[in-house]
């Protein structure tokens, strides 16, 4: 199986937070014997992601566009945190 893990698309996330959990689960399944994993940049144009089996998306923004409109192929989206929906009044 190959699978996409797109790297979050906000500056400044590389060595934080989602960036950090993203490298680190693509350290981890590396190691996993049948998968093929590629980290990849974040396109809003759905067919750059055709080659792969699956695409992961590890974030999820509700403030901006984080997903491509339109997928054509099997993903998964990781929502690690909807404080911000649950809590608007603080934010």
């Amino acid at each position: 199986m190959k699978i996409a893990l797109v790297k979050p698309p906000n500056v400044g996330v590389e060595v934080r937070g989602m960036g950090f959990y993203v490298h680190r689960l693509y350290e981890a399944l590396r190691r996993i014997d049948g998968l093929k994993i590629d980290l990849v940049d974040f396109s809003y144009l759905p067919f750059l992601y055709h080659q792969y089996d699956l695409v992961h998306f590890p974030y999820f923004d509700n403030f901006f566009l984080t997903l491509p409109p339109i997928l054509l192929h099997p993903f998964v989206v990781t929502i690690p945190d909807l404080t911000q929906i649950i809590f608007p009044h603080h934010f």
